[in-house]
């Protein structure tokens, strides 16, 4: 039987140059990409997708992959705004959000510090309740050049 393998990324443009670059050995690979830093939480949707993909399809083997340049679409928050009021956003509501505390400049930013994120991201996958013993949680941060592991077994 082939093993599987489920790849959680924040890398979208260069999946393909990730899997040759990591190169892996299984024969079929499975992706779950999130548009910016993966924060999984328990017994949220994104901890929901991996349990299922793993008793689902059989997977043998899980990568969280973090993209170094993932937060840089959001750490301009300036052209993020303006974007949004391009598409229809009032600055009254810009301004009524501000007023209630909710701050759309910063919440906007990705300040994560990825390396946090990643072990973070690690120790709730590896420690579910509901995730075979079997299957092998890795972890990694890409940035085009250099992918580091950060296993931490």
């Amino acid at each position: 039987m082939e093993k599987k393998t489920l790849i959680l990324t924040t890398v979208h443009e260069n999946v393909e140059s990730l899997i040759n670059r990591m190169k892996l050995e299984r024969k079929i690979i499975i992706t779950l990409e999130n548009f910016q830093g993966l924060m999984i939480e328990p017994y949220g949707r994104t901890m929901r997708n991996i349990i299922l993909t793993v008793h689902l399809e059989s997977i043998d083997e899980i990568l969280i992959v973090l993209n170094d340049q993932s937060s840089e679409i959001t750490n301009n928050q300036t052209c993020i705004l303006e974007l949004m009021k391009r598409n229809g956003i009032s600055d009254h509501t810009l301004q009524t959000l501000e007023y209630i505390g909710h701050h759309p400049k910063s919440w906007l930013q990705d300040s994560m510090d990825l390396n946090k994120a990643l072990i973070q991201n690690l120790k709730i996958v590896r420690d579910h309740p509901l995730l075979p013993k079997h299957v092998k949680v890795d972890g990694f941060i890409w940035d085009d050049q250099i992918l580091e592991n950060l296993a931490l077994r």
